[in-house]
């Protein structure tokens, strides 16, 4: 696994904590889904605004 993909995973994982719009993101594709991957598809939702940010600033 790629070290950015792991990092994303991560921080994805991380927002399984806190009470956000990615957080309710995460949980509607949980119950549909399952966890691994509703965590990789919040990781790419991450990936999306990161790169987002990088593209427009």
């Amino acid at each position: 696994m790629n070290r950015a993909a792991n990092a994303f995973r991560i921080a994805a994982f991380s927002l399984t904590q806190s009470l956000s719009t990615l957080w309710a993101f995460y949980r509607r594709l949980r119950s549909c889904l399952g966890t691994p991957k509703a965590i990789t598809a919040t990781a790419r939702q991450l990936v999306l605004i990161f790169h987002r940010m990088l593209t427009t600033a």
